[in-house]
């Protein structure tokens, strides 16, 4: 079960050298103990594709037996905050340059003190998940084409913007259904995604950032997005987001409560895939009016619409 850093309750304090033995052994959890390290010989099991190291506040050392071990698809390192940010960056550098990098199918590594993001992350190629909230990261390298995660989470951590390789790349979209970085320190939306692509992400948040516009919006470049759910709430965006409709942007629920926002222009929903807007979350905003074309012409499947607490 979820607990606080450092509560307890496994009194396990050990592991024998013996266990390294246990050459079929799929599965090892071992969470909200008091054991202060693993031993080497884990890396002798060579079966084991699931293994959970979750709240161990007194295993000083990351373990780096795990790194070594060559059929792991799913691991959660989550909640070891004692780990300095040297001690966890190493450890996830080992295990993304270890045997089982191109395996790996499922990484929790939330609540702990990770500041850079390792340049060797884009030896996954198969990571379905990434978690990483909850940490400190500020520091960020390009995943690459090659790495697909269907759920990425990111949130609040120190991250001020995601940088692209030399195509253009943070990570590849094409498989992504959450993409979560909520509580950061962004500026802009980043211009990563595209209207234009042929699948539909699931639901997309930058709540709770600095942003105040988009990349690509004053020369536009912005290249949109494709997606069910958006959410920009807690951030000083003042206008709505015209890019939206120059880029035509594709997206069912918006959510932009709590953004400082005064004025929606004319024109921001007369684009064609404007006729995919389902719901609308304004409140919390400063409007005193609406743009004739937020009508149901442009919009025939609208069907909610949150006004409350503006200036109407």
């Amino acid at each position: 079960y979820d607990t606080n850093h450092g509560t307890l309750n496994n009194g396990l304090r050990s592991l024998p050298a013996e266990i390294g033995n246990l050459t079929k052994l799929e599965i090892f959890y071992i969470a909200n103990s008091e054991i202060e390290s693993l031993p080497e010989e884990m890396a002798n099991l060579t079966s084991c594709t699931d293994i959970e190291i979750y709240n161990c506040p007194k295993m000083t050392h990351f373990p780096m037996s795990i790194a070594q071990m060559p059929e792991l698809v799913s691991l959660n390192l989550s909640n070891n905050a004692q780990w300095s940010a040297e001690e966890i960056y190493a450890g996830l550098d080992a295990l993304a340059k270890g045997p089982a990098r191109e395996k790996i199918q499922i990484l929790y590594a939330r609540q702990n003190n990770l500041e850079e993001l390792p340049a060797s992350f884009s030896n996954m190629q198969h990571i379905g998940l990434l978690d990483l909230a909850f940490n400190k990261i500020s520091v960020l390298h390009p995943l690459g084409k090659n790495v697909a995660p269907v759920q990425l989470y990111l949130d609040k951590n120190l991250i001020e913007s995601l940088p692209r390789d030399e195509e253009g790349y943070f990570c590849n979209y094409d498989d992504v259904e959450n993409f979560s970085i909520r509580y950061n320190r962004l500026k802009k939306v980043p211009n990563i995604f595209s209207a234009d692509s042929r699948f539909t992400m699931v639901s997309v948040d930058f709540s709770g950032n600095q942003i105040d516009g988009f990349e690509g919006e004053e020369d536009g470049s912005y290249k949109g997005i494709k997606c069910k759910t958006l959410t920009l709430s807690m951030n000083p965006l003042k206008r709505y987001p015209k890019a939206f409709a120059e880029s035509n942007s594709v997206f069912e629920y918006l959510v932009a409560s709590a953004c400082q926002i005064e004025e929606i222009e004319k024109g921001c929903f007369s684009h064609t895939n404007a006729v995919n807007h389902m719901s609308f979350d304004f409140s919390y905003n400063r409007l005193k009016r609406l743009p004739g074309d937020f009508h149901a012409g442009n919009m025939p499947y609208l069907y909610g619409v949150d006004m409350s607490f503006n200036r109407f």
